[in-house]
């Protein structure tokens, strides 16, 4: 089963890049822009809100994918609800004769038909009647909560069917909760479940129900989505820093080149700083200002594994760039490596053809090209 997740992580890393790739084309042609391309080193020729129009379209032709799989989960697994079924631990429920598989009906005489109803009326110290159901004979027994008002108790689950339509709406919105606990961890230098912990969990939910491997997948796919938005935007935003620092730039493979390794060398510094925040804010948190600072930073950090595969294929070709991105989103160190290994290797490549290189600035004398 694991081999089989690992495998389904690989095509949901495909099936992303492709949309991404796929989308860029499609809106290309919706918005006639018919010479886009990532990280050029000059705008395409077509007006800001064009551009704007293929850089949406290739972020949600990805996001569909995450949106698709988890669809795919809430409409054949369904949803799982929490039961007055209960699992019973160690605690009061145990010492007075609750086992697992009770179904609880009523606490002091009131009914309660949810997980939740259930909780709130053990709140507090005092004695409970609790009415439950066992091979469908009533029992009832006396509980006290402990301190921190439980009993030791668990819900057992059960699955609900859900529609075309509920399905769409919950999968919808799926991906932005995971988006949105990614970006808590990281702004608040919590550890937040990396690619291995969801392979890992995504085993065992196949031994558990086959479809709910979707919801796994899915997650991975929200997980990734991220770094592809923020090349869109890291790409737009860079645009005309780079024109800024290279006004001599053409149409040449090289100054794309020069593009190329303006990006990464932001991006790593972006993903230094963003590094030097989150330790900064575990040590003496400083409420709300590095947060925002973090979030402002984030597209650069998040855009270095496609940008270093943009890169990767200048040099080493699609499927070892491919390779070395699938193994950088499993061991979180390959990615920076080889970012800056391609960082590097851009540099030298730039400064045999003749650039003049800085940190930022990038120019090249007219020999270099035979104008004079």
């Amino acid at each position: 089963m694991l081999a089989l997740s690992i495998a389904g992580y690989l095509a949901v890393l495909a099936a992303l890049v492709t949309a991404t790739q796929g989308g860029a084309k499609l809106g290309a042609r919706l918005f006639f822009v018919h010479d886009f391309r990532w990280f050029d080193s000059q705008p395409a020729s077509a007006a800001w809100w064009r551009r704007f129009g293929v850089r949406s379209t290739s972020a949600l032709a990805s996001l569909f994918v995450c949106v698709a799989l988890f669809w795919c989960g809430y409409f054949f697994a369904g949803d799982e609800v929490a039961t007055t079924t209960v699992f019973v631990h160690a605690g009061p429920a145990r010492d007075a004769g609750m086992m697992d598989g009770d179904r609880v009906v009523s606490i002091d005489g009131t009914k309660v038909d949810t997980w939740e109803a259930l909780r709130q009326a053990v709140q507090g110290g005092r004695e409970r009647q609790i009415e439950l159901e066992r091979t469908g004979i009533s029992r009832v027994l006396r509980v006290t909560p402990d301190a921190h008002g439980r009993i030791g108790v668990a819900p057992q689950d059960r699955n609900v069917p859900l529609g075309f339509v509920d399905s769409a709406v919950r999968a919808l919105r799926q991906p932005f909760r995971v988006i949105s606990a990614k970006i808590r961890g990281a702004t608040s230098g919590l550890e937040v479940q990396g690619p291995v912990g969801i392979v890992r969990e995504t085993s065992k939910s196949g031994k558990r129900n086959g479809w709910s491997m979707f919801f796994m997948l899915g997650s991975i796919a929200a997980n990734f989505w991220p770094h592809l938005a923020g090349l869109q935007l890291f790409d737009a935003a860079t645009l005309w820093l780079f024109r800024k620092t290279a006004p001599a730039a053409e149409g040449d493979s090289f100054w794309r080149l020069a593009r190329l390794q303006q990006g990464l060398g932001l991006a790593l510094v972006s993903l230094v700083a963003m590094l030097a925040l989150v330790t900064v804010d575990v040590l003496c948190s400083v409420p709300g200002l590095l947060s925002a600072m973090m979030l402002l930073l984030m597209p650069a950090p998040l855009a270095l594994v496609p940008l270093t595969w943009l890169v990767g294929t200048q040099f080493w070709g699609v499927g070892r760039s491919s390779l070395i991105i699938v193994f950088g989103m499993l061991i979180p160190c390959i990615a920076p490596l080889a970012s800056v290994m391609l960082l590097l290797r851009a540099r030298r490549e730039l400064r045999g053809r003749g650039f003049r290189l800085g940190w930022l600035v990038v120019n090249a004398p007219a020999e270099a090209y035979g104008l004079d």
